[in-house]
Parts: C-alpha cells; sequence; structure tokens
C-alpha cells in the first residue's frame, strides 16, 4: 500500500485526527496553549496558573480540533466514508473526555446509526460503537439505553468473538454494572460471574 502524499486530502485528515487524539490524551499545552499558561513560572506564587486550571481550555480545543475534522472529512468525503465515522467518533470522544455527555451522545448516536445502516448489526465496528455509546448513556444515568447498548454489543461480540474474549467481556461486564445501578444485586451477580 502507498503511503499518501502530505499534500492529499487524506494525510491532511489522518493528520488533524491524530493532533486531537493526542490533544485528548496526551497533554495537550503544545496546541494552542503557551507553556506560561499551563505551567507556574520559577518562583511564581502556588496561586498560579496550574495544569488543572487550564485543562478546560485543552479540552475545548480537543473538542474543536475533532469539530474542524469532522468537517473536514463531511466536505471531503460525504457523510457515510469510513474517515467521516471515525473524525465523528473522535469528535465524541472529545465531548466525553470534557464530561460534555448530552453532545457526546447525539454525536456517538449518529455514528453508531451510520455504523450500523452500513455494516449491519453482526459486525464488529458496529458492536463497538453501541458499547461506547453505552458508557455515555452510564454517564446520563440512562439505564435502559445502556443496558440495551451493552447487551447489543455483548450479543455480537460473544458471536464474532466468543465467550473468552476481552471485548465481549468487557460489554458483559457492563450489563451487570447497570443491574448494579439500579439496586438489582442479583442480576448484577449473574452478570460479574460469567
Amino acid at each position: 500500500m502507498v503511503a499518501p502524499s502530505k499534500q492529499s486530502p487524506a494525510y491532511r485528515h489522518t493528520l488533524v485526527c491524530a493532533v486531537a487524539f493526542v490533544c485528548l490524551f496526551a497533554g495537550l499545552s503544545h496546541l494552542g496553549v503557551s507553556r506560561a499558561q499551563t505551567l507556574p513560572q520559577r518562583g511564581a506564587s502556588a496561586t498560579s496558573t496550574s495544569p488543572t486550571q487550564a485543562e478546560p481550555d485543552q479540552k475545548a480545543i480537543a473538542v474543536q480540533l475533532a469539530s474542524n475534522s469532522l468537517a473536514q472529512a463531511e466536505t471531503r468525503y460525504g457523510s457515510g466514508h469510513t474517515n467521516t465515522l471515525e473524525a465523528l467518533e473522535t469528535l465524541g470522544a472529545a465531548h466525553e473526555k470534557a464530561a460534555d455527555y448530552k453532545s457526546a451522545h447525539s454525536v456517538l448516536l449518529k455514528a453508531y446509526t451510520i455504523r450500523e445502516d452500513q455494516l449491519g448489526r453482526e459486525n464488529i465496528h458496529t458492536a463497538k460503537a453501541a458499547h461506547v455509546l453505552g458508557l455515555v448513556n452510564l454517564q446520563l444515568s440512562e439505564w435502559s439505553a445502556a443496558k440495551k447498548c451493552f447487551e447489543t454489543a455483548a450479543e455480537v461480540r460473544e458471536r464474532l468473538l466468543g465467550t473468552d474474549h476481552l471485548e465481549t467481556a468487557r460489554s458483559i461486564n457492563n450489563v451487570g454494572v447497570v443491574h448494579e445501578r439500579l439496586h438489582e444485586y442479583s442480576k448484577a451477580a449473574l452478570f460479574y460471574s460469567r
């Protein structure tokens, strides 16, 4: 396979997605936030801006980068393309990381729906999208929606990956988590023991 040239839209899209992931998971201070904004200077008092105080701005930067990436992908590839779905899921992850669960839910539901329409319910990528959507539903205390997502993911993963696979176990475990949150401890124990 030939790598895309640095001038190609695919390369630029991949680069923007990579930058968004770096923003989400690797500290973020080098992207639009100077060292002075994130770290106290020598001799500065303890009340200076600290990395934890700068964190909300960094999360906003990550959301903005992911949003820009999605807009570029939709323009270049259309709404159903794999690159667009990846950008959509990156935006959902950025919203989730920023604790904006309603926005994350909206974006990830759209991604799940597109995956299901394109790939069908019996697909490992669709199962992963269902599982991630279930995690956001947990954060929103939408227990029945979370349970449905995790059950869907568990069923598909069990058929495609087997009962002993880690991803299958995660989905099954999270069905137990939902039961526990509903104070249905005996049901939760059944899923935890699988």
